[in-house]
């Protein structure tokens, strides 16, 4: 009887340890979940004053223009209005310091010197405005203009940048409503794009001059961007009805209805003489107040992410208490439970026992336990097989989506220049002509060769060539739009299949690639190439009068054997005569 008083202990102690590590995993898990809803909490916040820091500098980057653009003598209420901003701007960012500094994490320390650098910068920033809205419009420079908004314009991206690691921990933990915190983000970079999109016309309208060609290429690029912008958010909108039907609509119907409208009233606006108002002085009343839907959408939808962070947050409260409760009851009856039951059961047996033994001197026999114990560590012998086989299986599984998706890149690239091959190209382009809601709208094919590459290898060797291949791939990565559907499609040929609005435009951007492979210099085993020119062939059509893609390159390399003809680099369109 004393082994089976033993084996009681023991199976009581058994049954404890297992129930009292579940229970303290569960505490575990309750507790974690707590932290974690605790720590996305305190990230939202960062991340809030992060975006609103980002708002303000815009705020105040509209009211700089404003100033510049109005004129000497800058008014009152103009100086006024960017002071406010000014003050808006450093208040929002010491609160952004003081933020930081009441957190305790491994980055903060880096993310307050980034924050303190940002700050320094933008009041050098300031200065250097400030003598330009003193001077005469009329002895500014584009140059000095452009740096002002470049300068003005990089500090955004830094400020977003100390808020990554923090809009990261939101995304990780939301679970009720995934995809809110990634909204935000494309909220706040539509903002930011719409700001640099009214910034592209400051510098003509500060000098009452038309828009450059780069301007102008400038703000078809910021337009490209925004409609990107636009693109994501309405994908991630599409699973968020109630923020699709509630509060995105304004920002349809403010910014990229009206807001947009105006954009394109100033590109078709003729610019006023020196000596009189601006007509596009009125950008800071009419354009940036149309932008703030865009930063009210934003904050609603930061809003319910709170909220639904903050459910989450006293539902873990919640659960770790009463988890706590349950564990601490489940184990005090266990443990009075299997008390009454030694007491109650067995003890009677053991005193039994003990007395018949004293009577007859008879030894207990043994209870083995050995039969016990090899099936429990077969059973655990066999999971731990399963476990291995699982995680085996899991990663050939990885190892072959890696291996797919390289395939794909591989069978759609051209290894030398990183740009899509010719069969990629076709595909891609029969997919952009099949995807435009507009059968009148353009599509333009710019198919180019470089001129005498053989001569190039014979000179240079094929290192040379490829060299060159490499440097006006590069050159196109430059030159040409996200947009735009780049190929090599040759052994020296290339093409390009982009929307654009005009043949002059089509034909604008091949002189500037034109241009810009002529000024390559390419080195070659200690020699350098200079000279490298090249050929155009231009063709525009509707998209609702292209059938074939293969038709409409033979057209392009026609008119590219013309400029052959016509004494290479030069861009020969449509019409008859070569542009050089």
């Amino acid at each position: 009887m004393k082994s089976l008083n033993r084996y009681t202990v023991a199976y009581v102690i058994g049954v404890l340890i297992p129930v009292s590590a579940l229970i303290g995993i569960q505490l575990t898990h309750s507790w974690r979940a707590h932290a974690a809803a605790r720590d996305a909490m305190s990230s939202l916040g960062v991340v809030q004053g992060t975006l609103e820091a980002m708002a303000t500098v815009l705020m105040e980057r509209g009211s700089m223009n404003a100033a510049l653009i109005e004129g000497q003598p800058v008014s009152e209420a103009r100086q006024q209005e960017l002071q406010l901003a000014r003050n808006a701007s450093d208040n929002r960012i010491a609160e952004l310091l003081e933020l930081h500094r009441t957190r305790s994490c491994d980055s903060c320390r880096d993310v307050r010197a980034t924050i303190q650098h940002i700050a320094r910068t933008l009041v050098q920033h300031r200065a250097a405005a400030d003598r330009l809205i003193a001077r005469p419009r009329a002895l500014i420079s584009a140059q000095e203009l452009n740096d002002v908004v470049v300068i003005m314009a990089g500090l955004i991206p830094a400020l977003e940048e100390t808020a990554l690691d923090n809009s990261a921990v939101v995304i990780r933990h939301e679970v009720e409503s995934p995809g809110l915190m990634t909204i935000a983000m494309l909220a706040a970079g539509l903002r930011e794009q719409a700001g640099l999109l009214g910034s592209s016309f400051m510098p003509a309208q500060v000098q009452r001059r038309p828009l450059s060609d780069l301007e102008t290429q400038r703000i078809e690029q910021q337009l490209g961007r925004v409609s990107q912008l636009r693109a994501l958010l309405e994908v991630q909108l599409s699973t968020h009805a109630d923020l699709e039907t509630r509060a995105y609509p304004r920002v349809q119907f403010e910014y990229f209805g009206a807001g947009l409208e105006y954009i394109e009233t100033l590109r078709h606006t003729p610019p006023s003489s020196a000596d009189s108002p601006s007509p596009q002085a009125g950008t800071q009343e009419r354009y940036v107040p149309l932008m703030q839907s865009i930063v009210d959408f934003r904050d609603e939808v930061l809003s319910v992410l709170e909220k639904l962070l903050e459910r989450q947050r006293v539902n873990a409260v919640t659960e770790l208490v009463t988890t706590t409760a349950v564990a601490i009851v489940l184990l005090l009856a266990a443990t009075w439970g299997f008390t009454k039951f030694r007491w109650r059961l067995i003890r009677p047996f053991v005193v039994a026992t003990e007395i018949i033994n004293s009577i007859n001197d008879n030894a207990p026999a043994p209870i083995s336990g050995a039969g016990y114990r090899k099936e429990v560590r077969g059973l655990f012998d066999a999971i731990q097989r399963l476990k291995e086989d699982a995680i085996a299986k899991s990663r050939t599984e990885h190892e072959r989506e890696r291996l797919i998706a390289d395939l794909a890149t591989l069978a759609e690239t051209d290894f030398l220049t990183g740009l899509l091959n010719r069969r990629a190209f076709h595909v891609r382009a029969v997919a952009l002509c099949a995807s435009l809601h507009e059968p009148e709208q353009m599509l333009t094919l710019i198919v180019f060769d470089i001129d005498h590459f053989k001569r190039i290898n014979d000179s240079y060797g094929h290192a040379g060539g490829d060299n060159v291949l490499v440097a006006v791939a590069q050159a196109c990565h430059q030159t040409w739009r996200r947009t735009d559907i780049v190929a090599r499609i040759g052994g020296e040929e290339f093409a390009v299949l982009c929307t654009v609005p005009s043949m002059a435009q089509a034909s604008a951007m091949a002189q500037s690639m034109r241009r810009r492979i002529e000024r390559l210099t390419v080195p070659a085993d200690g020699r350098t190439i200079t000279s490298i020119t090249s050929s155009f062939g231009v063709v525009c059509a509707r998209a609702d009068e292209i059938s074939d893609i293969d038709a409409l390159l033979k057209q392009a390399d026609a008119l590219l054997y013309r400029a052959k003809a016509s004494g290479r680099n030069c861009v020969i369109t449509q019409s008859d005569n070569p542009a050089r």
